[in-house]
């Protein structure tokens, strides 16, 4: 017995031949018997494999050695036998899965035996089975015997037949009763089997008959065998009986005479079918079924063992062999040829086709496993091969022919024996459009003989080694491939041109690429590929028209950074390329610095400081270029802060460009004791001044540099003009003035292009100074372009009978219409404008964003920089203003931002303080923006730079105050 060999179960199907492929649950073979053919030289063909290390649908439970097979047709299932473990197994033949277990102790196991006493009764003992050998279905009584041999020579046990019976007709067999054989039958029995209501026992090399209810053997049949007996099956009609032996033989004989058929032996060890220990046989329909031991597989893993279906035809060999090397070579070449026909066959002839005598027949026995051990040793299955040399150059056939009692067939395979080859190819396509996939083909003369072969498809790319290799031309070009052959006799190499066609290759110069506005650049089309282009169109980025030349000219007007595209086509297709073209100018921002300060304090160079205030009807003259960073020279306008202080009447100031006559309008109203601010962008006057004009009484005055605009078309500051004036008071050119009061919840509109030297188109953004006065209750003003939704932020914010002013930047609507709300009471307003942002990328004006509120319950535009709380004393808070914000479709980008303009409004402030807004991460200026006293609410304009990280910081000297940030624009980064 093999007790370390264990059943493996998996589903294979085969379409022919030896092959199979594991497919779990595979349909089972109809059990209808059919009357098998004839075999004159029978062939094996494995068509299904179940696994069975382990059972499908019992991963943990593995056979150790099954030596025994039935088949119960009325189930479809297989028993198998499991001699190491002592177990009965069933499974299901459509699905392989376990179906049934019957353990040792559920056999009522034979009984020990004393061999020292043959003859002598069996004493009673452990009750264990034995060596099971056998199975045998009775199909004529519907039971179940399982022969069981001696075991175990330290406990021997009696060879015992057990009966199994099953309680329905459609339900498992179950073990009934059993037979303990005497003492003097020590034989190990292998295989049985059932025909026509008879039990049949492999006993060595004979069949016996054995009667269960007598327990006894009667007739003996000997089987002529050279090794003793592993399997029995018979065939459903009866007719056929199959063996297979320890020598892995599987015998067919003819049934009731036992007369083996003609050479109906087939060893399976010499099939390439990898089995090794066929344990147990048996026949269902026209198939035979084999239990498959140990073949190579290491212990304990699934392939070890197997339940096996085949089918056994009469088949003609199927000749092949290979040739090592391979197609042939130089001359003398010399190869091996292996045969690997199939189908048994029982002569073998090879004839080379180069003149030479045949190779002398080789015939293999007809004794099927000598023949087959001498020619096809095993394991593994290989065939010696034979060599033969080709002496002289030419074109040879090489023929195989295998015969057997069923018939012939050839195999033959061409030998090409060359002298120096001569390299020749095609490629298909040799011209086309890129991307082209070319298509070589080595054509050079029996190219089975070459040795080397290199192509280098002359783009740079690596070679290939291929016979028929394939390459993508990607870029358009005119290339040279190139194949180089050898083989023992020498080389040689072959080109051909492959022209690929395809986009253009797009570039261009530009004689300058960065300077001030306006900026005239010169481009040159240096495009190439092939064909070279015929038509080229610019765009240059700007919104100017398509320029068609190959190369032209063009003039940026207006600061900013444009994408400067060239398409160029060649009639096949068109490619583009982009150039950056930098135009500067731009606003240039610093945190406040201070210009001037009437009172006794200090300026950035110790100028304009403590010249006392400025009396009533009196001008004060402040020089701007030159100092805290301004240039001297192209400077347009300047960004100032001007706050009032300890006014002694109520009065307002007006700024303006020195030299120019003072305008009729005001920059900052202020009341008698007041302190306020209010940002001014006003051009620069004579000899880089600016004046500043005060109306009553006398007054402090402080001046803080925010930054400034270059001269050309970035910002065009006007001397301030009076746009409307709700008051009995005249406006420039007489519309919009004694309109009364805005309402609370109401608002009015006024036209602003066209007037007061405000352009009629090409206005991106205006800048206005509006003052409220008259006011009846806290409120706030909001301004912003007709045609859009109302913002939810501010411009100004006042307390009621304040008169309070601030600089507006907002986007300009075609139709030149801007809007004016008052939450709450009546105001006047009034509107001066002080100059104007075109609508190149100069400035970019929003609809007011809300950045930030300290107080509780408040929004923002994003949700972020709300609820704070109020900043305290000495104090500051960061701002994050650029990736934030979206108004009409327009976003703070998060970067290319250099300055962004603000609305800052203080809130709720418990004590006179000031507020500075300046980039993070500069130091903090000394010079303020915001003005206020202690439950004031104001609000001011404020044009800060930011850094890098797109934050501002904002600090509070005194008491603690609730702040509220609104985003009306930015200015691109300057360069």
């Amino acid at each position: 017995s093999h007790r370390f060999l264990a059943l493996m179960l998996v589903g294979l199907t085969a379409a022919s031949g030896l092959g199979a492929n594991d497919v779990h649950g595979a349909p089972a073979t109809s059990s209808t018997a059919s009357a098998p053919p004839v075999f004159n030289y029978p062939t094996l063909y494995l068509d299904r494999t179940i696994t069975t290390s382990p059972f499908i649908g019992a991963p943990t439970k593995r056979p150790g050695d099954v030596e025994g097979l039935a088949y119960d047709p009325a189930r479809n299932s297989m028993w198998m036998a499991d001699d190491s473990k002592h177990r009965l197994y069933e499974i299901g033949l459509v699905d392989g899965k376990l179906l049934t277990t019957i353990a040792q102790v559920d056999l009522s196991a034979s009984l020990e035996f004393t061999p020292t006493t043959p003859g002598a009764p069996a004493p009673a003992g452990d009750l264990r089975s034995g060596d099971l050998e056998g199975l045998a279905y009775d199909a004529v009584n519907d039971m179940l015997y399982l022969f069981a041999g001696p075991c175990c020579p330290a406990s021997p046990h009696l060879p015992t037949v057990f009966r199994l019976t099953r309680p329905a007709p459609l339900a498992a067999f179950a073990p009934e009763t059993f037979q303990p054989l005497s003492n003097q039958l020590q034989d190990e029995f292998s295989g049985a089997g059932a025909v026509n209501g008879e039990l049949w026992a492999g006993l060595g090399k004979t069949l016996l008959k054995y009667d269960y209810p007598t327990n006894t053997f009667s007739t003996e049949v000997p089987l002529q065998l050279k090794n003793n007996i592993n399997g029995v099956g018979f065939s459903q009609d009866g007719a056929d009986l199959w063996v297979t032996t320890s020598d892995d033989v599987l015998h067919r004989y003819d049934w009731p005479n036992a007369t083996l058929r003609p050479n109906s032996t087939i060893s399976m060890r010499t099939l390439g079918l990898g089995l090794y220990d066929t344990r147990a046989a048996e026949v269902v329909g026209d198939k035979v079924w084999l239990a498959d031991g140990w073949d190579f597989y290491p212990q304990g893993t699934p392939q070890e063992f197997s339940l096996q279906e085949y089918s056994i035809t009469q088949d003609k060999p199927a000749a092949s062999f290979t040739m090592t090397p391979a197609g042939g070579g130089g001359a003398p070449f010399t190869a091996a040829f292996t045969d690997t026909t199939t189908m048994r066959p029982q002569k073998i002839q090879w004839n080379w086709g180069d003149g030479t005598p045949p190779e002398a027949p080789f015939q293999i026995p007809a004794d099927d496993t000598a023949g087959y051990a001498a020619y096809y040793p095993s394991p593994p299955n290989t065939r010696a091969p034979v060599t033969h040399t080709f002496a002289h150059p030419g074109t040879f056939t090489v023929t195989l022919t295998a015969t057997n009692l069923n018939g012939t067939s050839v195999a033959t395979a061409q030998v090409v024996v060359t002298d120096r080859p001569s390299a020749s190819f095609t490629v298909t396509p040799a011209q086309g459009v890129s991307p082209v996939v070319a298509s070589f083909t080595d054509t050079t003369p029996f190219p089975s003989t070459i040795l080397t072969r290199s192509w280098d498809f002359g783009d740079n790319s690596p070679t290939s080694s291929d016979l028929s290799p394939t390459h993508t031309y990607v870029n358009p070009g005119i290339y040279t491939a190139t194949l180089t052959v050898s083989n023992s006799r020498g080389s040689s190499s072959t080109s051909r041109s492959i022209t690929i066609q395809g986009p253009p290759s797009a570039s261009f110069t530009a004689d300058v690429t960065t300077g001030p506005a306006p900026l005239d650049v010169s481009f040159t089309d240096t495009s190439g590929g092939t064909p070279t282009p015929t038509s080229w169109a610019w765009d240059f980025g700007d919104d100017s028209p398509i320029v068609t030349d190959q190369n032209p000219a063009h003039l940026y007007a207006f600061p900013g950074v444009y994408n400067a595209k060239l398409t160029v086509s060649n009639g096949i297709a068109e490619t583009n390329t982009v150039k950056v073209i930098t135009v500067t100018g731009s606003f240039h921002g610093w945190g406040p610095i201070r210009l001037m300060d009437t009172r006794h304090s200090p300026t950035i160079d110790g100028n304009y400081s403590g010249e006392g205030p400025i009396g009533p009807g009196g001008s004060r003259s402040v020089s701007v270029v030159g100092r805290g960073g301004v240039p001297a020279n192209n400077i347009g306008s300047v960004a100032l802060n001007i706050t009032a202080v300890g006014a002694s009447s109520q009065t307002y100031l007006t700024v303006w460009p020195q030299g120019q006559i003072r305008p009729y309008a005001s920059n900052l109203n202020v009341r008698e004791g007041q302190t306020i601010a209010n940002m001014v962008i006003v051009p620069v006057g004579s000899n880089g001044n600016v004046s500043i004009f005060n109306e009553n009484g006398n007054v402090d005055v402080i001046v803080d540099l925010l930054g400034w605009f270059p001269t050309g078309p970035v910002f065009s500051g006007l001397t301030p003009a009076r746009l409307m004036d709700t008051r009995m008071s005249p406006t420039v050119d007489g519309l919009y003035q004694n309109g009364g009061p805005i309402q609370g919840g109401g608002f009015k509109t006024v036209h602003v292009l066209g007037r007061g030297k405000v352009p009629k188109d090409a206005v991106g953004s205006l800048v206005l100074n509006v003052t409220v006065t008259n006011t009846t209750a806290d409120s706030y003003l909001t301004v912003w372009p007709i045609g859009f939704t109302r913002p939810t932020a501010s411009n100004l914010n006042w307390k009621a009978g304040d008169t309070v002013p601030n600089l507006v930047v907002v986007p300009v609507p075609d139709d030149g219409e801007l809007a004016l709300y008052n939450s709450a009471g009546s105001a006047d307003v009034i509107v001066d404008v002080l100059g104007w942002f075109p609508k190149a990328p100069v400035f970019k004006g929003l609809l007011p964003v809300r950045a930030m509120d300290t107080r509780s319950g408040t929004q923002t535009i994003d949700g972020l920089f709300r609820g704070q709380g109020a900043i305290g004393a000495r104090s500051h808070i960061d701002l994050k203003v650029t990736g934030r914000g979206i108004s009409g479709g327009v976003s703070v980008p998060e970067g290319g931002v250099g300055a962004v303009a603000l609305n800052v409004t203080a809130v709720n402030p418990t004590a006179t303080s000031y507020l500075t807004v300046w980039q993070k991460g500069e130091s903090q200026p000394t010079a303020s923006n915001l003005n206020f006293v202690a439950g004031q609410t104001i609000a001011n304009m404020v044009i800060v730079p930011v850094g890098p990280s797109g934050e501002i910081s904002l600090y509070n000297d005194a008491g603690s105050v609730d702040l509220v940030v609104d985003i009306l624009g930015w200015f691109p980064t300057t360069v």
